[in-house]
C-alpha cells in the first residue's frame, strides 16, 4: 500500500494537471445542461427522462466521492488520481465515441466514477507539492481557474452543441484528460510504500452511497411520481435507514471511510 507523496521537483506542473482535472469534472457538469434538449429531439424523449443523462451523472459522483478519498489515502493519491483520469477519459469515450447517448445507458455516470477518484486526491497532491505560502497560493489558483472553467461550461457546450452537434460535448475532455496523465505522470513524485494494511470499508462506503442515491433520487422523483408516491417516501425513509446504519457501522471501523469523531 502506500501513502501520499513527497514534495514534487515540478509543482507547477502538479497544479497544471490537478487543475485540469477539476476543470474537467466541472465543465462537464455545467456544459452537458446546454445538450439536452437536442437530445431530446435526437432520441424523441420527454424532459423527465433526458434529466437522467445529467442526473445519473452527478449522483454517481456525490455516493462515490467520500470513497475515492479513502482510496487515495490507503493505495497512494497519484495512483488513485492517475487511474480515475483514465477512467473519467475512457467514460466519456464509451459514450459511444460521441455519437450515441442513450438516456437508460449507464455509460454517461462512468466519467463520475472517475471523477470521484480525481477530485479528492488533487488538494492532497498540491497540497505534497508545495510548502508554506505557496501552498495556499497555489490551491487558490487551482480552485480559481477550475471556478472559471465551470463558468465557462455553459458556453462551451451551447458552441459546441450549435456547431458541430451535441456529441462533440461529450468528447471536449478527452485531450485534456491525456495531457493530465502524461503531466502527472512526469511532475508527480511514486507513492511511497506504507506498512499500513487496513481493510477497505466497503460497508461504509456501500450504505453512504446508498444514503445519498436514494435522498437524491428520491427528493428529484418527487417532481414526477409526487410526494403521494411510494416510491418517494420508499426512497427517502431508505436513505433514512442507510444513514442510521452508517454511523453504527463507522463507529466501530478502525479506519471508516469517513471518521465521524
Amino acid at each position: 500500500m502506500s501513502t501520499a507523496v513527497g514534495s514534487s521537483p515540478h509543482p507547477r506542473l502538479v497544479l497544471a494537471a490537478t487543475t485540469l482535472a477539476n476543470a474537467m469534472v466541472l465543465v462537464d457538469q455545467t456544459a452537458v445542461p446546454l445538450t439536452l434538449p437536442a437530445i431530446m429531439r435526437h432520441y424523441d424523449v420527454g424532459s423527465q427522462s433526458v434529466q437522467w443523462v445529467l442526473n445519473g451523472s452527478l449522483v454517481s459522483l456525490a455516493a462515490l466521492l467520500v470513497f475515492g478519498g479513502q482510496l487515495g489515502d490507503m493505495f497512494g493519491r497519484r495512483r488513485i488520481f492517475l487511474a480515475g483520469t483514465i477512467v473519467f477519459r475512457r467514460g466519456i469515450c464509451m459514450r459511444r465515441c460521441g455519437s450515441d447517448v442513450r438516456v437508460a445507458d449507464p455509460l454517461p455516470r462512468c466519467p463520475r466514477r472517475g471523477g470521484a477518484a480525481m477530485l479528492p486526491t488533487t488538494v492532497a497532491l498540491v497540497s505534497s507539492a508545495f510548502t508554506g505560502a505557496q501552498r495556499g497560493i497555489a490551491l487558490g489558483t487551482m480552485g480559481g481557474i477550475a471556478a472559471v472553467a465551470g463558468a465557462a461550461g455553459p458556453v462551451i457546450g451551447g458552441v459546441l452543441t450549435a456547431t458541430l452537434g451535441w456529441p462533440s460535448v461529450f468528447l471536449v475532455n478527452v485531450p485534456l484528460a491525456a495531457v493530465a496523465v502524461v503531466v502527472t505522470r512526469v511532475a508527480v513524485p511514486r507513492d511511497t510504500p506504507s506498512a499500513q494494511h487496513a481493510p477497505i470499508d466497503f460497508a461504509g462506503a456501500g450504505l453512504l452511497a446508498i444514503m445519498i442515491t436514494a435522498f437524491i433520487v428520491g427528493l428529484t422523483q418527487s417532481q414526477n411520481w409526487g410526494w403521494a408516491s411510494p416510491a418517494v417516501w420508499g426512497l427517502l425513509l431508505l436513505a433514512v435507514a442507510a444513514a442510521g446504519l452508517f454511523i453504527v457501522v463507522e463507529r466501530r471501523r478502525s479506519q471508516p471511510v469517513s471518521d465521524l469523531g
